[in-house]
């Protein structure tokens, strides 16, 4: 991943956002960069076509708060709605709160309704929460210049914000291999007994998420050193734990070295170390799987709450319905592979399955699992061109393109979707842009009828020929042999061209066909990709917006670099201005005489030190004062001449109100004797 793209549009001024990428880019290894749509130009933008907020190279969003639109909630919600719609493109909508009360659930629902079902909706109250901010808003701050929050909310947003693009554009992964004793539960279960072990928050929230992660199709397996009997009694037999053995599909629980079973169960379900999290409390045994497997990304696990919360690999991605199902045909696949054992021959093996492939023009539902099979598949993919959703529709939706989806099922299951084909019809030929096929299917004569439903195809149209496009990378050996095969010589870069006819005749030989077994991806134990990465440092350290601001200030922290002499500041009100100062720009000593434009500050900067001098005065602060006094120095003397004129001002209506008492008393008085 070498840039993290933010589109982000909001209703309001967000700015301060844009302080936190240099961390966040650290952080994670990569250049993180938000692109920040201003809200006076929000919809002109949305329906721009190829603005800011319509990059499809870009995790995108929207930051809303109804407020921001008018009084008309309802009617800025619709407005909303169809500008997002118009743009055809996936936006995850975060609905941001109000400190005068939000918008009605009705808005909400209504406005949830009127979105293309591609969209997301956050509710940011709940990321707040999250980050256990109590109190996000800044009011001084929005009246001054509609900046709603406090910098440790933005904070907060600037994380969430990051996490989701991370998400959506890391490579995905596709296997969790968990230690039991003292991760899933406290206690030994070989010592304590099933019913002496315990489930505490953080054992029950890393067990929730875990479950999660199995539902949306990712490989769960158990590495523990124990009995196997035991463990599995404690998910017999605990009906407390989210956790259950339905979720968990392959189990490495012996005395063998943990890295020993986890390449076994790595070539069982044909995944690379880098799609593999490993999470133990033993730091021993994840250094010893760092040595042993340095490409699986491995994570101590402390029994606190927060870290399986913060820990951004357990973030399941929205789940298509063949994810949802992975479960079962790994299952399936098992079922599989004893069949193909106890086959005499190959072709007997195949016969058995009693194998149906349909290949069918992909309609709008199949996109989302089109997509996903472009961007998962390394093994069997010709181009290794990785599509996102909108770009897949888009190329769809070309008048020369054609797209189809590969389906197929035997007497042991359905696969579902497994396969995709992305044709181009040119005048004299048709040409084979995108060609892929899970290697769930591999070896079983898929392949050949996706060919020979090309070479069909092409025999009906008025072109002869179809032309292969190869893109040759480190991991696609299998689909540069078969495109060997069928042309009669190595592939070259580019396209292949091959007789329609020749394809149209295409069958699988089973008797020529290497030995039954269910493919897997090789087995790279390369080193971790970003090794700035430190998932233990988020998950850990940074769960609070107060933490992450925190963590930013120290990062961020420089020397100052400005010519003037270094003055210190004087005390009371001038050391406090000078160290609010520090706090917002990062930048440290900073002297009665340093400039504040020099020092970096901006006008957005001066918003939040307004902010804070209010809070720490506690009386009314005029902001145009922070706009004409450019040092610590002269703010802090217009202040206190302010104070001083303000104390005057108190003195003298003290005064005159002391005066009139006075001249009312005596005219009472002279009333009274001239009454007497």
């Amino acid at each position: 991943m070498n840039q993290l793209k933010l589109a982000i549009g909001t209703s309001f001024t967000a700015d301060p956002l844009s302080d936190f990428t240099p961390f966040w880019s650290r952080i994670l290894g990569t250049s993180v960069d938000f692109s920040l749509t201003s809200a006076a130009i929000l919809y002109q933008t949305l329906l721009t076509p190829g603005s800011g907020l319509n990059d499809l190279s870009a995790s995108r969003f929207l930051l809303v708060r109804w407020s921001d639109f008018g009084r008309d909630a309802r009617r800025a919600a619709s407005e909303l709605a169809s500008a997002v719609n118009a743009t055809g493109i996936k936006f995850t909508i975060f609905i941001c709160p109000e400190q005068q009360g939000d918008a009605s659930p009705t808005v909400i629902e209504e406005f949830c309704k009127a979105l293309d079902a591609q969209c997301q909706i956050v509710d940011v109250a709940e990321i707040f929460a999250r980050y256990d901010i109590a109190d996000p808003f800044d009011a001084h701050a929005n009246n001054a210049a509609s900046v709603p929050y406090s910098r440790e909310a933005f904070a907060a947003l600037s994380a969430e914000l990051v996490r989701r693009a991370h998400a959506a554009q890391r490579p995905p992964l596709k296997l969790v291999a968990v230690d039991c004793d003292n991760t899933l539960w406290r206690g030994v279960v070989g010592e304590d007994g099933v019913t002496g072990i315990s489930a505490d928050p953080a054992a029950k929230q890393l067990q929730h998420r875990l479950s999660v992660l199995s539902d949306a199709g990712v490989t769960i397996a158990l590495l523990s050193k124990n009995m196997d009997n035991d463990v599995v009694s404690v998910f017999e037999q605990r009906p407390d734990m989210p956790l259950t053995l339905d979720h968990i599909l392959a189990r490495g629980v012996n005395w063998c070295e943990k890295s020993e079973n986890l390449v076994a169960i790595a070539q069982q379900f044909g995944v690379s170390d880098a799609s593999i999290l490993f999470l133990d409390d033993n730091p021993i045994e994840i250094a010893a799987m760092r040595t042993r497997m340095p490409g699986v990304v491995s994570v101590l696990a402390p029994p606190v709450a927060a870290f399986a919360e913060h820990l951004w690999l357990l973030d399941a991605a929205p789940a298509t319905h063949e994810d949802r199902e992975r479960r079962n045909k790994y299952r399936d696949d098992t079922a599989r592979r004893n069949e193909a054992h106890s086959a005499p021959t190959l072709k007997a093996f195949i016969d058995s399955l009693e194998l149906n492939v349909d290949i069918a023009e992909a309609n709008v539902g199949d996109i989302a699992r089109l997509a996903q099979l472009t961007q998962r598949t390394n093994q069997f993919n010709t181009t290794l061109h990785r599509f996102t959703e909108p770009e897949l529709a888009a190329w769809a939706e070309a008048p020369d393109h054609k797209l189809f989806a590969v389906s197929a099922r035997d007497r042991f299951g359905d696969y579902g979707i497994v396969g995709v084909i992305g044709l181009e019809y040119c005048s004299t030929h048709h040409r084979v842009s995108l060609f892929a096929l899970s290697c769930r299917a591999l070896g079983r004569g898929v392949e050949h009828q996706m060919v020979a439903h090309i070479g069909d195809i092409a025999k009906c149209a008025s072109g002869s020929e179809v032309a292969f496009a190869m893109a040759h990378g480190p991991r696609n050996e299998p689909a540069w042999h078969f495109l060997a095969e069928l042309i009669g010589r190595a592939p070259a870069e580019g396209d292949n061209t091959i007789d329609a006819a020749t394809l149209a005749e295409v069958r699988f030989d089973t008797t020529t066909a290497p030995a039954p077994q269910v493919p897997n991806e090789p087995t790279i134990h390369a080193k971790i990709e970003n090794p700035l990465v430190t998932w233990s440092y988020i998950a850990n350290d940074l769960t609070t917006g107060h933490a992450i601001l925190r963590a930013v200030v120290a990062d961020r922290k420089t020397m100052r670099k400005v010519q003037t002499t270094f003055v210190a500041p004087a005390r009371g009100i001038e050391s406090d201005i000078a160290r609010i100062w520090e706090d917002i720009l990062s930048v440290s000593p900073i002297g009665a005489q340093d400039d504040f434009t020099a020092l970096g500050g901006k006008s957005i900067d001066l918003v939040q030190v307004h902010s804070r001098l209010v809070k720490l005065l506690r009386r009314p602060v005029d902001l145009t004062l922070l706009f004409e006094c450019s040092t610590p120095a002269q703010l802090a003397r217009r202040l206190n001449d302010q104070e001083t004129r303000a104390d005057k001002s108190v003195s003298a209506r003290a005064n005159a109100m002391a005066h009139a008492r006075d001249q009312r008393m005596r005219r009472f008085k002279e009333v009274r004797e001239t009454m007497q």
